[in-house]
């Protein structure tokens, strides 16, 4: 399938300064080059501010938006603001993802015309050990399925932040959907329940 649709990558930053280079690499080394990159510098100041600034030079791709730190709610909501791609992909700058990690995404979502797509992730801990979460591949019609799979695809913890997912941007446009920047804790998960709302179905890439 031929690919041409423009997607933003969203990316809070703040004071992140060991992690951030290694996950803007991941995401200017992607096989899928349509897109654009957004650091949103949360009021950071280990370093990470000038890091943004530094890829900003170096990829046009790029764009850096700075200001006082007010949560990563807030940044990501300003990144949602500024985005401009037809689909809207969110990455924590301490995460990096895979090579083909966009295309895989963006196929499934326009070959199977769903609403969202939905990955799986590994973690990887300070004692050398990772954990890899996901769930079967395959189309979940919200109306049909949803409920009864829904607990499940809640155990392996794919619902719980905005990355691993591909998002439509004229369904968070339309519907004003946004991070609540009045909780600390479980907005992400908000988010992805006020965006679900307005989702006929989903499809999960077992990767």
């Amino acid at each position: 399938m031929e690919l041409s649709a423009l997607v933003s990558i969203i990316v809070p930053v703040y004071n992140v300064e060991d992690y951030l280079g290694k996950c803007v690499n991941s995401l200017q080394e992607q096989t899928y080059k349509n897109i654009e990159i957004i650091l949103i510098d949360d009021g950071s100041s280990d370093g990470s501010e000038i890091i943004c600034d530094q890829w900003e030079q170096k990829d046009s791709r790029i764009k850096v938006i700075h200001q006082p730190n007010q949560g990563v709610s807030k940044a990501r909501n300003r990144g949602m603001t500024e985005a401009q791609g037809e689909y809207i992909a969110f990455i924590d700058s301490d995460d990096w993802i895979d090579g083909n990690y966009l295309n895989a995404l963006l196929q499934s979502i326009e070959k199977y015309n769903v609403d969202l797509v939905v990955c799986g992730l590994q973690q990887h801990y300070s004692n050398g050990t990772s954990k890899y979460y996901s769930y079967k591949t395959g189309i979940i019609k919200i109306e049909q399925q949803f409920t009864n799979e829904f607990t499940n695809i809640n155990k392996k913890f794919l619902f719980f932040g905005p990355y691993i997912k591909l998002y439509k941007r004229t369904i968070i446009q339309e519907h004003n959907i946004h991070f609540p920047p009045e909780y600390t804790y479980g907005e992400d998960l908000l988010f992805n329940y006020s965006y679900l709302e307005y989702v006929k179905a989903i499809y999960i890439v077992d990767q």
